[in-house]
């Protein structure tokens, strides 16, 4: 019987000490705030990818189609058989590429989200780490700000670093 109070009691306090724990952490974080002067671009950079990346992947068929036309008409040379019956496993490949493509920007925002709040109190910012959002194409890209946004962000024909 005293085995079974014991075990009630732990279990009663672990809701206690995590909301405990939550309440410290949220103290600590408005205190690390409070002093900041930096100005947050890499935050703002972080959560526009996380909340464009979806874009990427539901416009696959849409940046594939450009993407392919781009393609087909950069290489004059190929002759007219090969475009025509190459266009459609190149089309279904680039849509494949795309979809992976926004799964990445998307962890890219994540990544970019990290150093983000670590960084948030001291002057400067990083550049993104997702090569993408600086060298690719998309289907509307403006930089509003600090915060660039660009819808449907092409992940093919990216240089290599």
């Amino acid at each position: 019987m005293a085995r079974r109070l014991s075990r009630a009691r732990c279990t009663a306090a672990r809701p206690a000490a995590r909301r405990l724990c939550g309440v410290g952490l949220g103290i600590a974080l408005l205190a690390a705030a409070a002093g900041a002067r930096a100005d947050a671009t890499q935050l703002c950079r972080a959560f526009t990818t996380l909340a464009l990346a979806p874009t990427d992947v539901a416009l696959a068929p849409v940046i594939a189609t450009r993407d392919l036309a781009h393609g087909l008409s950069a290489a004059p040379g190929d002759p007219l058989w090969a475009r025509v019956a190459l266009a459609p496993p190149g089309w279904l490949w680039l849509n494949g590429l795309q979809v992976l493509g926004g799964m990445t920007r998307s962890l890219g925002g994540l990544w970019d989200l990290v150093p983000g709040l670590l960084r948030l109190g001291r002057p400067g910012t990083e550049p993104p780490r997702y090569a993408a959002a600086r060298f690719g194409r998309a289907l509307y890209q403006a930089d509003w700000g600090p915060c660039p946004v660009q819808i449907g962000l092409s992940h093919q024909d990216l240089p290599l670093r």
